[in-house]
């Protein structure tokens, strides 16, 4: 997930900074629109496998039906968490939870200047340097909202520098793109390794997953996007949300529990895919005009206060 953040804090400094100029109210409900509805949709389609498939936790040991009062807003209010999350209808909701937690946080500080960015970047480090020393539990250095300060951070730092990054590579050759992209590729490579020894590495993963975001998001920062970039764009969210659902159904509906392989992967992904590109029509049926409005109406607001 670290490297997801670094991604997200350098998107989401970039729109706090071009589009809404930090104005709280436009930039919370966007973020409330893009995240919640489709997000509520799949916690209630999750609601079905809990209760009627077989060890709907297979895949996931906390995919399952939320117990008592709190976990159930926890799990549908995507609330924050500094402990091993509880049983949620969606598994990946505590890494929603710590994005909403820290938007804030770069609204609030960390986006606004690169003073602040790199201020954030030094407490960060900070924090997870006192943690290593209080606790080996490498969960305290990950799924806390303040864990993930220092990728957030990483992706704020790198919307105020990275073009003077570029610039300085620049010099290394017109041919830098490639060797970003090889090291790149490496480092990730590393990371899955060192990821597949058993979780042998949890810490170095986490920060080797910065690193590698970092370098990509350098390399392409300066790159316009097109149509396929925005379909991959749009498709990252329900992807994200519905994974272990479809993989749950998939193995019991449809493969009759066989053993896991690339059978299971290949049913899933399709699965996936479809069902990812059925939210994204809706949401954009639906939710996108929403969002369109209220970002045209800042805009329109700002144009007549600048004029």
């Amino acid at each position: 997930m670290f490297g997801f953040y670094v991604l997200s804090g350098y998107l989401m400094t970039r729109v706090l900074n071009e589009v809404y100029q930090f104005r709280a109210a436009p930039f919370a409900l966007n973020r409330l629109l893009r995240l919640y509805p489709m997000y509520i949709v799949v916690a209630v389609l999750s609601v079905p496998a809990v209760l009627w498939l077989p060890d709907p936790g297979e895949f996931n040991n906390r995919f399952g039906m939320p117990n008592g009062a709190w976990p159930w807003l926890q799990s549908f209010l995507m609330m924050p968490t500094v402990i091993m999350p509880p049983f949620r209808l969606v598994p990946v909701s505590w890494s929603i939870a710590v994005e909403v937690v820290n938007y804030a946080i770069l609204w609030a500080f960390t986006a606004r200047n690169p003073r602040f960015a790199w201020t954030a970047f030094a407490v960060s480090v900070a924090v997870h340097v006192v943690a290593f020393l209080i606790t080996s539990d490498h969960n305290v250095r990950y799924f806390p909202w303040y864990a993930a300060m220092l990728p957030f951070s990483v992706g704020a730092l790198i919307y105020f520098h990275g073009a003077e990054i570029i610039h300085g590579m620049m010099k290394a050759g017109r041919h830098w793109r490639w060797l970003v992209a090889a090291a790149w590729v490496g480092t990730l490579a590393l990371a899955f390794h060192l990821g597949a020894i058993d979780r042998l590495a949890p810490e170095v993963v986490s920060y080797l997953g910065i690193l590698t975001m970092a370098a990509f998001i350098v390399a392409l920062s300066d790159l316009k996007a097109g149509s396929f970039d925005k379909t991959l764009g749009e498709l990252a969210y329900p992807v994200f949300l519905t994974h272990y659902l479809v993989a749950v159904v998939a193995h019991r509906l449809i493969l009759d529990s066989m053993p896991r392989g690339v059978l299971l992967f290949s049913v899933s992904l399709v699965l996936m895919l479809v069902l990812s590109q059925v939210l994204v029509m809706l949401q954009r049926a639906y939710i996108d005009p929403i969002r369109d409005s209220v970002r045209g109406s800042w805009r329109m607001k700002a144009q007549e206060q600048a004029a």
